[in-house]
């Protein structure tokens, strides 16, 4: 049995920005947890680029929702090598986690 690994994390992520990229010759079964610092709830996005392609709407799983003092975390979704995860945050409060197995293709 596989156990999940952290596989990037972030603490400041107010300007859009890779959090991690599939490596080559892997697939990643992932999913993101969003964590509120503060007791201020928080609006954040998180995005996934196929082959990492330019921002686009039709990346985002999490547009503008808000993480209040319970994290919150995508559903795990399989992705190739060259996806790259991308998270942004209202403010400087909000911690991304990314969490997964990384396996060869």
């Amino acid at each position: 049995m596989a156990i999940d690994a952290v596989l990037a994390q972030t603490a400041d992520a107010t300007v859009l920005q890779d959090l991690y990229t599939v490596p080559v010759g892997k697939r990643t079964a992932l999913y993101v947890v969003a964590t509120n610092r503060t007791s201020t709830p928080v609006a954040y996005r998180i995005s996934f680029a196929i082959g990492g392609a330019v921002d686009d709407p039709k990346q985002y799983t999490v547009y503008d929702s808000t993480v209040s003092t319970i994290p919150q975390a995508t559903r795990r979704v399989a992705f190739p090598a060259g996806t790259v995860v991308r998270v942004f945050a209202a403010t400087a409060d909000v911690t991304f986690c990314v969490n997964g197995i990384e396996q060869d293709v």
